[in-house]
């Protein structure tokens, strides 16, 4: 049977990996383009639901009945990891049955057509693409008294740094508040789509930090950019490798944590797979970084990167929330850093999400003045060939990757 329409939509993690998964499950006849669109929040949820949805919807072909359809949607969701967190929480995986034809059905589990469909304009705005005779649907858009979802086109998103050390290698600083703010609302602005906070140098010969030293400098800061009106328009990551600190972290409602370790402890590994966040985890031998020890000379740093991978999918963390940066410049000689980054493909190819940070790194072999430009051309190179993520210091200067 033709005619069935399903809307789905993720919040969690890669989300276009979980819509595509519906995708490979179902026969469909014919897909919207991809919309994103603020979450629909009670009054009182919790910041950590705050999380912007992807949403689309399919005409699938299927010879089930409607509520064996239902059954199954519910096993696909189970497969994408969904759990019962409570209505309108953060979801994996999120699968409506708008309509089966001209069915009309009014039960406990199930209602045909969908309750919700003249309400939502993410719902309203794809379905208008596949099915724009759908009765009265131009006027239903016409009569929503606001419309906030809009087309979502994948690109290469933008990681801006943003560091509270007294040592890092090119930037950073034992900054007050207000500088801080004033620092992020630059960042913002020119154009990034993630801010990366870190308190812990992690060049070579940084002093190694405990947590309470890293939380000391980070805490105020965070706190005044979690509550900066801007904040709606970034995701907040932040790079530690402390599980105590990616825990307060959380609790204020970050989106990432970035573990520089690889989730070499135990313990943000239990907190992190309890989490909602994305999770970036990097390639590297120790930390800080150690020009003396790296990979050996005749090693294939790809094959080395991607063995690492397979230990951390090992771990049950789903890897649609993970996003895995190969460690330019951690145990690495520059010519290895190089390799990786001129084979950025096979790695691509192995799936999941990719973030590169070879920004301003000693590897580019140019004054530090030219660095800014070294970047921004192997940026280019990888956006070209698909990488997710590029960490980097000039956000201005990558604007429109």
């Amino acid at each position: 049977m033709r005619g069935i329409y399903l809307g789905i939509g993720s919040n969690i993690g890669d989300r276009a990996a979980y819509l595509a998964l519906v995708k490979k499950h179902f026969k469909v006849i014919a897909e919207s383009s991809i919309y994103e669109s603020p979450a629909l929040l009670p009054e009182d949820a919790p910041v950590t639901w705050n999380k912007p949805f992807l949403n689309q919807v399919l005409e699938i072909e299927s010879d089930l009945s409607p509520e064996a359809l239902l059954l199954d949607v519910k096993r696909v969701e189970a497969l994408a990891g969904r759990k019962d967190r409570g209505r309108w929480s953060p979801r994996e995986l999120d699968i409506d049955i708008l309509a089966f034809g001209n069915t009309r059905l009014d039960t406990a589990s199930l209602q045909l057509p969908h309750a919700g469909i003249s309400s939502r304009d993410f719902v309203l705005l794809p379905l208008r693409e596949i099915a724009p005779s759908w009765p009265n649907i131009h006027a239903l858009i016409a009569d929503l008294p606001e419309i906030r979802a809009r087309i979502w086109r994948k690109r290469t998103q933008l990681m801006g740094i943003l560091n509270v050390t007294p040592d890092s290698f090119s930037d950073g600083g034992t900054l007050e508040t207000e500088a801080v703010a004033s620092r992020f609302e630059a960042v913002v602005d020119a154009g990034a789509d993630i801010i990366d906070i870190g308190g812990e140098s992690t060049r070579p010969n940084a002093v190694p930090l405990e947590h309470e030293e890293e939380w000391a400098r980070i805490n105020s800061p965070l706190h005044a950019i979690m509550c900066h009106p801007l904040r709606q328009r970034v995701a907040i990551s932040v790079d530690t490798r402390h599980w105590k600190t990616a825990k307060r972290a959380l609790e204020l409602g970050v989106d990432v944590i970035n573990d520089v370790s690889g989730l070499s402890d135990a313990s943000m590994i239990a907190l992190l797979k309890d989490s909602l966040c994305d999770i970036a985890v990097m390639h590297s031998l120790t930390i800080p970084a150690d020009k003396n020890i790296t990979l050996p000379d005749n090693a294939d740093p790809v094959a080395e990167v991607l063995r690492w991978k397979a230990q951390i999918l090992a771990l049950g963390i789903p890897e649609q929330r993970l996003v895995f940066d190969c460690g330019i410049g951690f145990g690495k000689t520059a010519e290895q850093s190089r390799v990786l980054i001129q084979r950025f493909l096979e790695l691509k190819a192995s799936g999941g999400r990719w973030l590169m940070g070879h920004s301003r790194k000693s590897f580019l072999e140019v004054p530090m003045e030219q660095r800014d430009a070294a970047t921004l051309a192997i940026s280019k190179r990888l956006a070209a060939q698909g990488v997710d993520m590029v960490r980097i210091h000039d956000v201005a200067g990558h604007y429109g990757l």
